[in-house]
């Protein structure tokens, strides 16, 4: 088994990015039974560092930092499914020099919380050094105003709906960054929740731009609730489930409705 090349995204990709994936290829798929991550080294260490094989590739997923140089060393002991050992060790810069960061991002733009789980809380990350402004709307539950906005939020102002809900929050926020790290701010949103319940939007802007053209957002809806959802569809009917999220327990007088339709039916204890 030989090795073939290492990859930070895409194969041909120039502009390493710490937030993509880097992978390494072989020319024979490799023996999952027998792979152990201790066979790789990365210098300096990838924090959160996820090493796995998939046919002939090596993936590796972690929070990398911008504009620095890793060096992946895998080592000859990795065999194939033929029971082969690689033809040598790999010693170089697969890991690529992260040329660019993204400022901001979140771990999903719709978040569904229990009020017992620090359900006030939004976790926001960047890799920028710069303030945040954030806006907080208190928010019903039209689901297809908030889908029809994010799908066109990006066009021109005379093509771009409004934001649903209205306006509790407007203000600026510092973040405690660390050059080219990834750091973590917690973003409070009691002030749009009624009694620690209920659905909100926050969007996150950069107080700073890189361009005139930087349009970097975070727009989320999030949602703190007692109540989980679970639904099953076939062609004939649709089945569901409402349980309390403290215990699992289901849960009798829960109003359930279809979405676009106004058909409603009632659970009686």
């Amino acid at each position: 088994m030989k090795f073939v090349n290492g990859y930070c995204g895409w194969q041909g990709n120039k502009n390493c990015s710490p937030f993509e994936s880097w992978y390494v290829q072989f020319t024979n798929a490799i023996d999952g039974t027998s792979f152990r991550k201790e066979s790789i080294k990365i210098d300096p260490p990838v924090d959160g560092l996820n090493i796995y094989p998939a046919g002939n590739y090596i993936y590796f997923q972690g929070y990398k930092k911008g504009r620095t140089s890793y060096k992946v060393t895998v080592d000859t002991s990795i065999k194939d499914i033929l029971r082969t050992n690689a033809r040598r060790a790999r010693n170089g810069d697969d890991g690529r020099r992260h040329r660019r960061t993204e400022p901001l991002f979140a771990r999903r733009n719709f978040r569904h919380t229990r009020p017992d789980r620090e359900a006030d809380i939004f976790d926001l990350f960047d890799k920028s050094a710069v303030g945040q402004g954030q806006g907080l709307r208190r928010y019903g539950q039209d689901w297809e105003a908030y889908r029809s906005y994010m799908r066109f939020q990006y066009y021109d102002e005379q093509k771009r709906p409004k934001i649903p809900g209205r306006l509790v929050i407007n203000k600026s926020q510092a973040i405690e960054a660390k050059p080219d790290e990834m750091v973590e701010t917690r973003i409070d949103l009691s002030e749009a929740l009624s009694g620690g319940f209920g659905s909100a939007i926050i969007e996150v802007e950069p107080t700073v731009r890189r361009d005139k053209y930087d349009r970097t957002k975070i727009t989320a809806w999030t949602q703190a609730t007692q109540i989980g959802l679970d639904a099953f569809v076939d062609n004939e009917e649709l089945v569901r489930f409402a349980t309390d999220l403290k215990t699992g327990k289901p849960l009798n007088g829960v109003e359930l409705s279809i979405y676009r339709t106004a058909k409603r039916r009632r659970d009686l204890p």
